[in-house]
């Protein structure tokens, strides 16, 4: 069957995923460093990055001199962005809303990006790959149970779908996700 053939392809990946996660970790600062840079390259040419200087070569130096932010100080962009436009925030276009739940406040809406949800998936194999590296889980040997919320909400005025975080990056997984995953 199908399972048989990916459940070992899946571990072998997750465990793949761990190992790298290993060798990031023990150069970490390195690595935060070309991370940090790379992000404020890649969204240089971006609104938020113009208006705050961060659109020049200096761009590092501007962003180690930028006061703290809070989610106000995001919330014209992200209004904007939930009317259609694009490349506000990110260089790369919002495809989804996650939404989150109001506990300490409004509820509020965070623009995801089709890399943010790799990174996301990737994350969750990192996980799994690390708890099979530790002996705490056996190769995968058919579909492994996820816990989630699958929760949708209407559109927003741009078209963007909203929802729980986990939702938009799970749908976008199908039908990958019913071949490896399972859900009460």
């Amino acid at each position: 069957s199908y399972l048989d053939v990916l459940g070992p392809w899946v571990s072998l990946a997750m465990r793949r995923s761990a190992d790298r996660f290993f060798r990031d970790t023990a150069k970490f600062n390195a690595e935060s460093q070309r991370t940090l840079d790379r992000i404020l390259w890649l969204n240089r040419r971006t609104a938020f990055a113009r208006r705050c200087g961060l659109d020049t070569r200096s761009r590092r130096k501007v962003f180690d001199s930028l006061p703290v932010t809070t989610y106000a100080d995001y919330a014209p962009y992200i209004k904007r962005l939930a009317a259609g436009e694009q490349h506000l925030l990110s260089g790369d276009a919002v495809v989804y809303f996650s939404n989150t739940s109001g506990t300490t406040g409004p509820p509020k809406m965070i623009p995801v990006t089709r890399q943010q949800m790799r990174r996301g998936l990737s994350t969750k194999f990192t996980a799994i790959g690390l708890a099979l590296r530790a002996g705490l889980l056996k190769p995968m040997r058919g579909r492994f149970m996820t816990i989630m919320i699958d929760h949708l909400n209407a559109p927003t005025a741009g078209g963007r779908q909203t929802g729980s975080a986990t939702t938009g990056a799970f749908r976008k997984l199908m039908p990958i996700q019913e071949l490896i995953m399972s859900s009460p």
